[in-house]
């Protein structure tokens, strides 16, 4: 990519000098330090900010065209336990394998995020809140009945779920985050390893 300014010389005179400069270097750091600033270091997932951004436009969508779209948290269980026993490095590598294995299960068009320690949060657009149960039940029973190896150790770990849909008199994507959020404490009021 190259940019060009033109300087003109001496009114009078006329002419003007020409000058082309590549910054095609330059245009690929922006790049890459947008892609870091959206990006969750440990997991390579979009993080709390790039979900924001992203729910927030699907949140205009439902008030304005009254489409469906719904939200799932999820927090896995029991994870200071993980640290605790296969130190942080087997933490680590729970929360790759776990939300690698949750990625490769959502379409294309979902934002499946970190949002913080061992929560992650998910926004499903053009969904219901019954259907974005179905997804996290999928997602649950993927993680309790696959094990993350971490060199010759099996690490078996579940996660709590709480699903809300984004209704059209929300205020805002905080309403519809803090009911997911309710409910997933819910789920770990009930005994953990499930979705409410």
């Amino acid at each position: 990519m190259v940019f060009g300014t033109v300087t003109p010389l001496d009114l009078s005179e006329g002419g003007a000098v020409i000058s082309h400069e590549n910054i095609t270097g330059r245009r690929l750091l922006e790049n890459e330090l947008e892609k870091l600033a959206a990006t969750d270091p440990l997991t390579g997932l979009p993080n709390r900010r790039y979900f924001f951004n992203m729910a927030n436009v699907e949140f205009e969508k439902v008030r304005r065209f009254d489409a469906q779209a719904s939200i799932i948290m999820m927090d896995v269980d029991a994870f200071k336990a993980v640290n605790d026993t296969h130190g942080h490095a087997g933490g680590d590598e729970v929360l790759r394998s776990t939300s690698r294995r949750c990625r490769e299960m959502m379409r294309e068009s979902d934002v499946f995020a970190r949002f913080g320690g061992e929560e992650f949060v998910v926004l499903l657009p053009h969904t219901t809140a019954e259907a974005a149960a179905v997804v996290a039940e999928l997602l649950r029973r993927t993680i309790s009945e696959n094990p993350v190896q971490v060199g010759e150790n099996q690490i078996y770990v579940t996660a709590s779920f709480g699903v809300s849909e984004i209704l059209t008199d929300d205020v805002s994507i905080d309403a519809g985050l803090a009911r997911a959020d309710k409910a997933l404490y819910e789920a770990k009021r009930s005994g953990r390893n499930c979705v409410r």
